[in-house]
């Protein structure tokens, strides 16, 4: 294709070649793309290059293609401000022409360009960022005080507004308040997806997020009728969490607001509510009626893969009484679960779905994921076989090694009858699979049991050392 391009542009008396937000090309795809362009330039000497993009790109631009090149920074300036609001105040009024008077224009445009001008800006901020934080500013002031539903609270959020500073967080203060005050369940459902963004273990799709806000704590199944549509969901946190067009996710408007959101105040159950929330969801009937080999089957239930993946992760951090409860619920027989079917696939990068019974039982889970409690509660149920393999003999010893879980491996190491040793199908022992990952902790406990052979080697030779 390369060759064809430069062979079809030297028939031509000049090419020009224009790519808009290179930026936006996913990371791993970026250097090809941008290896392509300089090759491009060098076989075809008439073709011309223009390239946007945010900055931070700008040393692969070096490393690729700057040779010979102009760069220009673009700054918004006072007069790109006043085009951008005016244009917000212009939109809306076509929509709500009783709600906006000329007065109440001008005031709105006054305001804006004197917070975009102050000082304090540039001498907090500085170059790039500050600018970004300028632009980001405005955005939110002006979708602050066209978000009121009336001329008076216009009035109101405009003198608000007015009296604040330039501080990003006092702008988000304001906006988690009115979140805070929508009516109905709208309050609720935006700081939802607030916590749900903020500290999920991946990026949601919006999908996964509309069907985890309608889990309901204590439900034993999942009301479809309880699932909000995409629009409302995102329009219930004003503006602050966005679709991010090049994978379908939900994103924060800005990174500054992660920052701001990560303080424990504002959720102090981020990581309780969303462990609990994918329990619940996975001990729904529709989904322990599924097979455990039926993974193609699975298109409805949009959170599913995540919960499957990651209820773990949130329930490590920290675990409700009712969160362990569930928990158990689900582990008692997980082997015959979807569930760990999903689990096994991502954690292999292997094809489990024509199995329909793993042997990946729940203390293999719970030692996989850590959760120390969970481990214990487990331990002392009947019929607990400490030492049983799952399909590639990986017992709950060498999960907890293998993840470097040193509260779960202490507590499996407390069992008389627990086998340190036992290997898996490849030969691997748990001392071989800490020894491989890194983890000294986990080496430390095992080595500190006499059985434990240091210079046990695989079934390819291959010891710990």
């Amino acid at each position: 294709m390369l060759e064809l391009f430069a062979k079809v542009s030297s028939s031509i008396e000049r090419v020009y070649i224009c790519v808009d937000a290179v930026d936006e090309l996913l990371p791993q795809d970026r250097s090809d793309f941008l290896r392509a362009l300089r090759q491009i330039i060098q076989d075809a000497p008439n073709a011309r290059l223009f390239l946007t993009g945010r900055p931070y790109i700008r040393r692969e631009l070096d490393d690729y293609i700057m040779e010979g090149s102009h760069v220009i920074n673009i700054f918004a300036d006072q007069g790109d401000i006043a085009r951008y609001v005016g244009r917000k105040i212009g939109d809306d009024n076509a929509r709500d022409p009783d709600l906006m008077t000329e007065d109440l224009k001008n005031d709105i445009m006054k305001t804006m360009l004197e917070k975009a001008s102050e000082k304090q800006l540039y001498s907090k901020f500085g170059s790039l960022i500050g600018i970004l934080r300028r632009l980001l500013l405005v955005a939110l002031n002006i979708e602050a005080i066209l978000g009121e539903s009336s001329l008076a609270m216009r009035k109101k959020m405009l003198k608000l507004v007015a009296a604040t500073g330039v501080d990003l967080n006092s702008v988000y203060d304001q906006t988690l308040n009115r979140i805070r005050e929508q009516k109905g369940d709208r309050s609720r459902l935006g700081m939802e997806v607030l916590m749900w963004v903020s500290y999920s273990e991946r990026p949601l799709r919006v999908d996964e997020l509309c069907h985890a806000l309608a889990v309901e704590m204590g439900s034993t199944d999942l009301d479809p009728e309880n699932t909000r549509p995409q629009d409302t969901v995102l329009a219930s946190c004003l503006g602050l969490a966005v679709v991010d067009k090049e994978t379908s996710t939900v994103r924060l408007i800005h990174y500054t607001l992660q920052e701001y959101l990560s303080r424990s105040s504002i959720f102090p159950d981020a990581h309780k509510t969303p462990g609990q929330t994918c329990l619940t969801y996975l001990n729904y009937r529709q989904v322990k009626g599924f097979p455990a080999n039926s993974i193609s089957n699975l298109r409805d239930m949009h959170f599913l893969e995540y919960s499957s993946l990651h209820w773990g992760d949130h329930a490590k951090i920290e675990l409700s009484d009712q969160g362990k409860y569930l928990a158990l619920e689900l582990l008692n027989r997980y082997d015959h679960h979807i569930t760990a079917t999903l689990l096994l696939n991502q954690i292999h990068r292997y094809d489990f779905s024509w199995l329909t019974h793993h042997l990946y039982t729940g203390l293999h889970c719970a030692s996989y994921f850590g959760i120390d409690e969970v481990v214990a509660a487990l331990m002392d149920m009947k019929g607990c076989d400490i030492n049983l393999g799952d399909c590639m003999g990986f017992t709950p010893v060498v999960w907890a090694a293998r993840q470097g879980n040193q509260g779960a491996m202490r507590l499996l190491l407390t069992r008389e009858e627990v086998d340190s040793e036992k290997p898996d199908n490849d030969g691997q022992t748990p001392l071989r699979r800490a020894s491989w990952n890194g983890h000294e902790g986990v080496v430390k406990l095992l080595l500190s049991r006499g059985e434990v052979n240091p210079d046990k080697p695989n079934n390819y030779g291959q010891t710990p050392f």
